[in-house]
């Protein structure tokens, strides 16, 4: 895959399922649109069968329990010394699996949605997102990024659920760490908007998903007029929230520690707008793929958390497998209680 790709589209097709509103945006640069038809009866636009089963697909990882938690350790000691405050460690799993990208986004649709999900078809290779997370949007100048540290599951009846949101809501743990990560978006936000336009107006808010609880920070100012919406993603990147402070030397211990590269895992996927306008979330629980977009094949998965002094190193490596279990599932592989312990 490439380091980055990015597209020029002259026609735009938006589906607003919401409001069931279909609304064509086009450019009219490179005239006719004999594509549009094609477009609408896509396999995107009506719809794909699950067609794997739970015994198809195998699944390995770069680390089992021991090896995660040693790592969890090294960095809680980098900690101690005062060398870092929050680091987001995170270990990379690859799956053989029949589904196919496109299959596997609808899966992921209907069993696991997500407000930034995402589906890029590059031909040789796709990205299938299911994330939650917003990196960075900008509207008339005005941008806004929404951390995410803090994570709970689902329960399993309503009565667990409930535990697990109250365990997540007083935990000062989780909100130790967001307040870190929420106060490096702040300043890295400063450095091309507005004095005095910068606020938070929402920290450690829960919201909750179909999988998991998040507690998620929303940081906003107005755009500086000396600076353009590149200038923002360039101050932003790579984000707060799978990076950790201070930013410079936590990718260094990432790059020391992890096993292997996250690719487009953490990355972004987006869109920016000739007016300057963009929305980019950051890709997490998201799956690469390697091939033709009508095959099945191999899957890239990465997971990981947030790591701080305070880190219980075995339940860091819980949260890291509860994150990647959705994506699991819809590969077709058997997680219930086989994790690689």
């Amino acid at each position: 895959m490439p380091d980055a790709a990015w597209w020029d589209f002259d026609d735009v097709l938006i589906e607003d399922r919401r409001d069931h509103r279909t609304l064509l945006v086009s450019h009219h640069r490179r005239g006719g649109h004999g594509s549009i038809p094609a477009i609408w009866r896509s396999p995107a636009s009506t719809g794909s069968v699950w067609t794997s089963r739970p015994d198809e697909a195998v699944w390995t990882c770069d680390h089992d329990r021991t090896s995660y938690v040693r790592g969890v350790e090294h960095l809680r000691d980098h900690m101690r010394d005062g060398d870092a405050y929050v680091a987001n460690y995170s270990l990379r799993m690859t799956v053989t699996s029949p589904t196919t990208p496109l299959e596997l986004f609808l899966r992921l649709a209907r069993s696991n949605p997500a407000p930034f999900a995402g589906y890029v078809n590059g031909g040789d290779w796709q990205i299938v997102s299911s994330s939650p997370e917003r990196f960075l949007r900008c509207r008339d100048g005005h941008v806004v990024t929404e951390p995410i540290k803090g994570t709970r599951p689902r329960g399993a009846d309503p009565a667990r659920d409930r535990r697990n949101r109250t365990e997540l809501e007083r935990s000062g743990k989780d909100h130790g760490e967001l307040l870190m990560v929420t106060d490096l978006e702040r300043n890295d936000l400063s450095r091309v908007c507005i004095p005095g336009t910068l606020t938070t107006p929402a920290f450690a808010e829960i919201h909750s998903f179909a999988h998991v609880h998040h507690l998620i920070s929303t940081v906003e100012a107005d755009l500086s007029p000396r600076h353009m919406v590149e200038d923002a993603i360039e101050a932003m990147s790579p984000g707060g929230s799978i990076t950790g402070a201070p930013k410079l030397r936590v990718m260094q211990l990432i790059d020391r520690y992890e096993r292997s590269a996250r690719g487009a895992y953490t990355g972004s996927l987006g869109y920016v707008g000739f007016g300057g306008d963009c929305d980019l979330n950051i890709l997490i629980r998201s799956a690469t793929h390697a091939g033709p977009s009508d095959m099945g094949g191999e899957y890239i998965i990465g997971a990981g958390g947030g790591i701080t002094i305070e880190s219980d190193p075995d339940a860091e490596y819980d949260e890291a497998m509860q994150k990647a279990e959705a994506l699991l599932d819809a590969l077709g592989c058997d997680t219930k209680g086989r994790w690689h312990d």
